[in-house]
């Protein structure tokens, strides 16, 4: 995989829709419904021990009938905010047509559009970011592969996110848009879509599994709880099973701190474990 910065992104955008350029009007399809694009916002895809993976659609409609009006080449730079800056949420970035972005949408396998392209501001994907997805159909010969998108509901891209923490992922428009085309007709003209503003959407995990100091998870918190989280920090031991057990201060990682809260708790009438993540029983 080609490793981009969003500069690069951009120039290939710009290099993609070209032609578009010389155009100012804004095309009508069909009955002179304007097309639109907007956010899908979906269940958790991918539960892990620490995160969760959750994938956003990018979903566009057009009513385009002739041959002349169906779209040929696409870019939207999304602005991405989180609302906990401890969910540490950060977009994947994958430019691959069988990779998580594209695999399954109008641009990517089985489609295989001729060339896509994913990059972000800042590069490392974290939130908050500058996310740039695009792709287009026929850039360089050989003649134009998979099909063009015409009148239906596309899902453009998969907008995956991993997160650690509760929170809500907002993703926006129209602050980060370029003064180009966006979107290009095979004939070369140029449509903007209208985006549609959804509210935020929230992640969070799937259920509450366990109880926060509950590292060995046998239901209850007491010395053996200690004892585990000491071996593994001090020696390596296993690790519990969500991380959040561990983690008796919810500071996202497993330290002495958190023994020494434990200890304060069960032996000091200290305050007890911080709910976190799946810990929240």
């Amino acid at each position: 995989m080609r490793h981009k910065t969003v500069l690069m992104g951009v120039g290939v955008c710009l290099f993609f829709l070209l032609p578009s350029l010389v155009y100012t009007q804004q095309v009508t399809f069909g009955q002179g419904v304007r097309d639109t694009l907007y956010i899908n916002c979906t269940p958790p895809d991918f539960f892990e021990k620490d995160s969760i993976s959750v994938g956003f659609d990018l979903v566009f409609w057009t009513d385009a009938s002739l041959a002349n009006e169906v779209i040929g080449g696409w870019d939207a730079a999304l602005l991405m905010t989180s609302s906990n800056t401890k969910a540490s949420a950060r977009a994947i970035l994958d430019e691959d047509a069988d990779g998580p972005i594209y695999k399954g949408t109008a641009s990517g396998f089985p489609n295989d559009w001729e060339a896509r392209f994913n990059a972000a501001v800042p590069s490392s994907g974290f939130l908050p970011a500058t996310v740039i997805y695009g792709a287009i159909q026929d850039l360089l010969p050989p003649a134009n592969r998979g099909p063009s998108l015409s009148a239906g509901i596309h899902i453009l891209a998969h907008i995956i996110i991993k997160v650690k923490d509760t929170t809500t992922i907002c993703i926006d428009t129209t602050s980060t848009e370029f003064p180009v085309c966006h979107f290009v007709t095979n004939d070369g003209n140029c449509d903007e879509p209208l985006w549609i503003k959804k509210p935020c959407c929230p992640v969070a995990p799937l259920s509450c599994l366990y109880k926060p100091g509950d590292a060995n998870g046998d239901g209850k918190v007491d010395l053996t709880d200690l004892i585990f989280i000491l071996n593994r920090v001090m020696r390596g031991g296993p690790a519990p099973i969500f991380e959040c057990q561990a983690d008796l201060n919810a500071d996202g990682i497993v330290t002495l701190l958190d023994i020494f809260l434990g200890v304060n708790y069960l032996y000091k009438g200290g305050n007890p474990p911080l709910k976190s993540w799946a810990c929240c029983l």
